[in-house]
């Protein structure tokens, strides 16, 4: 991964003692975006928001998102208070492409748990670096901040990270510029490694990844709830389970995933609850789902309902 040094004044990190940004300014930040002009005019152009609140894909593969006066405060903070210079430069570089990734969600009506996410906790984002972005009861995206002139990105997958956004940091903003989807790289990359950038999708790639995400966690809602699924469980299921969507075979689809589940919800200690009443699929042609709080799942039934549904949600 090539971390970007951006030349601007206003996003170096700044030295411990140094123009410390007081937490009154830092506990203002909708505040600040309201009278940040560059943010504002961001909003209103065709990027922005059309007035339903839904999400609308971008007109061009890559989208520019400027820093607001709260985003660059922050990110400072976090690197300047880090020990170590070269590492606390990572932290703020991290910290800003996430911020970035997540103004571009909001914007376009897709909802994010700010607070759960590393680069929002100090000490989990000094710990342990991330650019990531919470979606609630789904997963998390990562941000991946590359050069424009990069062949290849190392991406180290995470079961919890639903998707990867290719990053350039650029003086006042960023450049979101594609995506990588967990489901595509764990069909070629299981383990990770250097993925060729020219295999991201364009950003509005994102929006259709999204709605899929988000049927595909309608599908699980009993089973997640009722066995106590994490959200990285969550997300590892609904990556497994559109891969094998888009890259197995019709006939094999039940049998991988009833191998993938056996093993992931064992794994997992996910707690099974008893006595609870069968649950069906309201459609015609959905197998009857086995009790969510049965000691043992006929996970081939259920994910042969689940695949049916996603059928026929892509074809409406």
């Amino acid at each position: 991964m090539t971390t970007i040094f951006s030349e601007s004044h206003g996003n170096q990190p700044l030295s411990p003692g140094e123009d410390w940004i007081d937490d009154d300014i830092l506990a203002t930040i909708d505040q600040e975006l309201e009278e940040d002009p560059d943010f504002q005019r961001w909003l209103g152009s065709d990027d922005g928001m059309d007035g339903d609140a839904t999400p609308v894909p971008p007109v061009n593969d890559s989208v520019w998102v400027p820093f607001s006066r709260a985003d660059r405060a922050w990110a400072d903070r976090l690197g300047a208070a880090y020990p170590d210079r070269e590492l606390g430069e990572v932290i703020r570089q991290k910290t800003l492409a996430a911020q970035a990734l997540t103004r571009y969600l909001e914007s376009h009506g897709v909802a994010v748990d700010r607070s759960a996410a590393n680069h929002r906790q100090p000490l989990l984002q000094w710990l342990n670096p991330k650019a990531d972005v919470v979606l609630p009861d789904l997963g998390r995206l990562e941000a991946v901040i590359v050069d424009r002139l990069t062949n290849a990105v190392e991406i180290d997958l995470d079961p919890g990270t639903l998707g990867y956004g290719i990053v350039t940091l650029a003086e006042g903003g960023a450049e979101l510029w594609g995506v990588l989807l967990s489901h595509d790289l764990r069909q070629d990359w299981p383990e990770g490694g250097m993925v060729p950038v020219t295999l991201a999708k364009p950003m509005g790639a994102l929006w259709t990844a999204h709605q899929r995400w988000q049927k595909c966690r309608q599908l699980m809602a009993t089973y997640r709830e009722q066995q106590g699924w994490s959200m990285e469980l969550h997300a590892d299921v609904i990556t497994e389970l559109n891969r094998v969507y888009a890259h197995e075979e019709d006939f094999e689809r039940p049998f991988v995933m009833d191998r993938f589940l056996t093993e992931r919800v064992a794994d997992s200690g996910a707690v099974m609850e008893s006595n609870l009443h069968l649950v069906r699929e309201e459609t015609a042609d959905a197998a009857a789902i086995q009790d969510p709080g049965a000691e043992a799942v006929d996970w081939v039934g259920v994910v042969m309902a689940w695949f049916v549904e996603l059928e026929q949600w892509e074809q409406d």
